[in-house]
């Protein structure tokens, strides 16, 4: 049995039942990453979206990339994304698929 198999479903490896999975992650991701494009589109329209500050830099240059897909094991690449958007809260956010985004104050 798999290493895999065994953390996914804790006994025998279901080739079937492990497509399914991919299948669904699929979806998922798919579904997330139209919410996000959604999102971002309505923060550019609103100029909301951050590249300049040193804020938006630092979190650019930090992602990682290689990290994050070396522990992926959902089957599906991530088309990974991070924004920095404008706003008046702090917060962020991860989305399935490697869509992720960040608040940051802005006055």
């Amino acid at each position: 049995m798999s290493k895999l198999g065994q953390k996914l479903f804790g006994v025998g490896f279901n080739h079937q039942h492990f497509n399914c999975v991919v299948l669904i992650s699929a979806s998922i991701n798919q579904e997330a990453a139209m919410g996000y494009r959604q999102m971002i589109s309505e923060a550019k329209s609103h100029n909301q979206i951050d590249s300049k500050s040193k804020t938006a830099q630092r979190v650019h240059k930090v992602f990682m990339v290689p990290y994050a897909n070396q522990e992926n094991q959902t089957g599906q690449a991530f088309d990974w994304q991070i924004e920095v958007i404008k706003s008046k809260e702090l917060n962020a956010w991860a989305m399935p698929g490697g869509k992720n985004g960040i608040l940051h104050w802005s006055s």
